[in-house]
Order: structure tokens, then C-alpha cells, then sequence
């Protein structure tokens, strides 16, 4: 497998040409709680995180979702009191499942009422594994011990990613760095940032969505620098692939981007939310199309900070990438479709 976004890599000349992207959203659920994060499993399940220290269960069919299921915690939430045990949690700020082994990652790191009515708080700091079995309690696998800079410590995340050998990546917001946790590791590694919010390439400011491509690349969404930086294994500085123009609007720039996807088709997707769009950077290019959005009119609020996709194949020329996205402001999920009429790209 190669590197995605080489430096030095030239732009694939497969780049399906016929791609076709709808112009509007659907809305696919509307909440009544502030939504954080999104996760789908091998059977077309979504899973939910909300502001009630809440992980619901949505079966969806032809962009319909059904009712939703509450899955973690097992007990439900006495009026959203959440806690620390490993049978509770907080507020759940992002999800990652791998489909593999049908776990799901969740990011326990914000704010939860201690007590109704809610007089204290607390955070948990932590990241828990949890399986999709019907299990009563996660495991910890990241944090737990307090908000810091130490490598046993993690602060807020609204980002995981667990690659094909188990490491899990957290993003950092609070610590403006990226951690890799070994399985069965009590501590952390500096996988991007030094702890220090900065421009530098040394350095992230605020990250939030993360992606590890096929060569063991990190890709780090640099929020409020404004860019999307790819670190390699080891390295003590990142390179710059997309944005770091200067936060703006135009095809090299963005805006406070918060999350991205690498396709099958090695295309990179950015949701940059401050500018309202979704952008594709094609596999070498130093700018970006904007592919769905763009205003407020026909696509979302600028406090949209997840965004998963789903595929459905339906032979080796013919796909459809769904991509959901989760807004905070206005709390609905929305679907952009991608249909991709072209052979993947040789290996």
C-alpha cells in the first residue's frame, strides 16, 4: 500500500471523472439533545452520542432511521447523571467502532452532571472500549487519570481512530497533540503536536478529526490552524496537505476543519465547518472542490464536528458513499451522496 498525499506523489490520473454529488442534504434524524458523534457497524447500525451521557442504536434503511436503541450504559441515566465507573459514562464526545471485532471506541471526555439537579460537574478523561455484545461495563484503553500533559493523561477528544493492528490514535483538543495507545498499554505516544498550541509544523493548534491511511500515516484535522497535516510514523514534524493558506474560503484554504475521511479512492474528504462545505482534495492536489455546501442555505451550521461515512458497493464500477455529518447547533445528521463510476485505482 502507498502513501496517499506524498509530497511528491502526482495526481491520479483515475480520478473518476463522472463522479456525480447530490446538491442537498437529507435530514435523517432530528434530536432533542445536542448530538456529538457518529458510528456505523457492519450492518448498517448508526450509534449516537448525545448530550445525556447517551450511545443510542439507529438501524437505517433508504436513509431512514428507525427509533433509536439505548445501548451504553445498560441501565439508563437517572435525569442524565452520568459517572465513572466503567458501567457509566460521561458525555461521550466521539465514537469509532472497528467493524473487526465489533467494538466501539468512545472519547468519555466531556462535561457530565454529577447530581439532578445538576449542581456539580466532572469530566472522565479517558477513552473506553466497549463490545456490541449485549457487555455491561467498557475497559479503559486511554486516560483516566485526569486532564495533563502527562502520557498517562488525555483532556477533551472529538476524535479517535484505531488501526488495523489495534493502536488508538486520540486527538487532543485541550493538549493540542495526537496520542497512539498500544493495546494493553497503561501510557501514550506523541504520534503529532508537542503540546503546545502553535503553527508551526512542529506543532497543531486545537486538533479534532483523525485518520490513519493505508502506509501508517497520520492525518491530523489542525483545526484552528486551518489545515489538515499528515504526520509519518516517528516524526517530529507533519507536512502540510491540504489548507495552511490562511483561514478563508478559497480552493487552498479552510476554515476551523473538524473532521476527514480518506475514500477507497484515495480521495481525501475535509468537513470544513467554518466555511459550511465539504471538500474532496484528490489524491496529490494542493486544492480542494468543494463538494456539498457552501452556505447555510443548503448545508450546515459551522459547529459540525463529526462526520463518518458509510459504503454501499455495488459491483467493482459502481459505488455509493454516503457521508453523515453531525451538527451540533441545530442538531440534525445529514447525508451527502457520492455516486463513483470508475474501476478503484490499481494497487
Amino acid at each position: 500500500m502507498h502513501d496517499l498525499f506524498s509530497a511528491t506523489s502526482t495526481p491520479s490520473t483515475n480520478s473518476c471523472s463522472t463522479t456525480q454529488y447530490d446538491i442537498n442534504a437529507v435530514t435523517v434524524l432530528n434530536t432533542t439533545s445536542q448530538p456529538n458523534a457518529l458510528a456505523f457497524d457492519a450492518y448498517d447500525n448508526l450509534y449516537l452520542s448525545d448530550s445525556t451521557v447517551r450511545v443510542y442504536k439507529y438501524a437505517l434503511l433508504n436513509n431512514t432511521l428507525s427509533d433509536g436503541t439505548l445501548v451504553i450504559p445498560i441501565t439508563d441515566p437517572t435525569s442524565n447523571v452520568g459517572g465513572s465507573t466503567l458501567s457509566q459514562i460521561g458525555q461521550v464526545l466521539a465514537l469509532f467502532l472497528d467493524r473487526t471485532t465489533n467494538t466501539i471506541y468512545l472519547s468519555d471526555t466531556g462535561l457530565y452532571c454529577l447530581t439532578n439537579p445538576c449542581s456539580s460537574y466532572s469530566n472522565n478523561y479517558r477513552v473506553l472500549e466497549w463490545p456490541l455484545n449485549g457487555a455491561s461495563a467498557g475497559t479503559t484503553v486511554a486516560g483516566s487519570n485526569g486532564a495533563g500533559l502527562e502520557l498517562n493523561q488525555i483532556g477533551s477528544s472529538y476524535g479517535l481512530y484505531v488501526d488495523s493492528s489495534g493502536a488508538l490514535f486520540v486527538s487532543d483538543v485541550s493538549y493540542h497533540r495526537v496520542t497512539k495507545w498500544l493495546r494493553n498499554s497503561i501510557i501514550g505516544i506523541v504520534a503529532a503536536g508537542n503540546g503546545i498550541a502553535g503553527s508551526t509544523l512542529e506543532q497543531l493548534n486545537s486538533p479534532q478529526g483523525v485518520w490513519v491511511d493505508g502506509s501508517g500515516n497520520l492525518l491530523v484535522a489542525d483545526t484552528l490552524n486551518h489545515r489538515v497535516v499528515k504526520w509519518t510514523n516517528n516524526a517530529t514534524s507533519g507536512i502540510v496537505i491540504a489548507g495552511g493558506q490562511g483561514q478563508g474560503s478559497y480552493s487552498v484554504q479552510l476554515n476551523a476543519p473538524t473532521g476527514i475521511i480518506v475514500d477507497d479512492y484515495e480521495n481525501l474528504f475535509i468537513l470544513d465547518a467554518g466555511n459550511q462545505r465539504i471538500m474532496r482534495y484528490s489524491r496529490g492536489s494542493s486544492f480542494g472542490v468543494t463538494i456539498f455546501g457552501g452556505s447555510n442555505d443548503n448545508g450546515f451550521g459551522t459547529v459540525a464536528n463529526s462526520m463518518i461515512d458509510e459504503r454501499l458497493i455495488f459491483s467493482p464500477a459502481i459505488a455509493i458513499l454516503s457521508l453523515f455529518v453531525v451538527e451540533e447547533d441545530i442538531t440534525i445528521c445529514v447525508v451527502v451522496l457520492d455516486s463513483i463510476r470508475c474501476r478503484k485505482r490499481s494497487q
